[in-house]
């Protein structure tokens, strides 16, 4: 199997050259990602299958915990306006894909817990990056931001961080093709 690395933005492929395309969150920071999709699907070959990874916000939404969800929910809009990432753009997940001519479509989503883990740790360490931004923007404190850092660090806090959404779909096989007969 060969990997190959691009930049799906510029980078082109002849239609039909790839049996699997995988991306990993990568489609929610593109600026033009429905061209870019229909880019991907072109490239598949006939019963080829595009899996896509993207992240989705919607487990902060329904947060029992105001501060968890509040510093959350801002960090999202400042990784938006700083880089023009789109987190909702996974939630038409399949749909994007049927609308691509895909088939055999689905969707898994999952989400990791906060509160003594890795992704508490790499959520607290994200808000501490962009504190001004939090500050500036949200009027989060300094004060709350520590209150948020001992929240998902400590064992006994239990929440879910953002979700991970994959969609996959086939391009459809080529059918009808002339069976062959063998002359004898």
């Amino acid at each position: 199997m060969q990997t190959i690395e691009h930049d799906a933005t510029v980078d082109d492929f002849p239609a039909g050259t790839f049996n699997l395309i995988h991306s990993r969150f990568v489609f929610e920071h593109l600026e033009e990602r429905d061209a870019v999709l229909a880019k991907a699907v072109r490239w598949l070959a006939p019963g080829g299958w595009l899996l896509l990874e993207d992240t989705g916000p919607f487990p902060f939404d329904s947060s029992p915990n105001e501060l968890y969800r509040r510093v959350s929910k801002a960090v999202l809009s400042i990784a938006t306006k700083r880089m023009g990432s789109d987190y909702e753009w996974s939630r038409a997940f399949p749909s994007q894909l049927r609308a691509n001519g895909l088939v055999h479509t689905g969707v898994h989503a999952s989400s990791h817990g906060v509160g003594a883990t890795p992704m508490g740790r790499a959520w607290r360490l994200t808000a501490e990056h962009i504190a001004a931004d939090l500050n500036t923007d949200f009027g989060i404190t300094a004060t709350e931001l520590a209150a948020f850092a001992d929240q998902i660090e400590s064992p006994s806090f239990d929440d879910l961080c953002i979700a991970s959404i994959a969609a996959w779909g086939q391009k459809p096989p080529v059918t009808g093709l002339p069976s062959q007969r063998s002359s004898g």
